[in-house]
């Protein structure tokens, strides 16, 4: 196995709390600036979010203090094929930056306090 490989299979089963101190970290130096921490729930093209690891990362974020804004379903209703840039890459192709920027901004003007 490759070190890279090796690393990830090491820190595997530390995975989750790892995630959860950065983010903690984040959203606390957020904070301490004076800003609102926002944290946005947004899957990956290729992958629907499981709801398990959704609910423990909204759960991790809110107690640490984030706002969360989930856009979990903003894909609902499309395929992969109609969202991917490319088979290899997991990043939204301009429809799916549409949806995310339409949800979004819809999302934000009904919890204006957040701005």
């Amino acid at each position: 196995a490759s070190s890279d490989e090796s690393i990830r299979q090491k820190i595997a089963p530390h995975a989750g709390r790892i995630q959860a101190w950065a983010e903690q970290r984040l959203i606390a130096k957020i904070a301490a600036l004076g800003a609102k921490p926002v944290c946005v729930m947004l899957p990956r093209v290729q992958a629907r979010p499981n709801p398990q690891a959704v609910s423990l990362r909204q759960r991790v974020a809110k107690e640490a203090g984030c706002n969360m804004i989930d856009l979990t379903d903003v894909y609902n209703g499309y395929s992969k094929r109609d969202l991917q840039l490319a088979a290899w890459d997991q990043h939204p192709n301009p429809l799916g930056h549409e949806l995310i920027a339409a949800r979004l901004h819809d999302e934000l003007a009904a919890r204006s306090g957040l701005l």
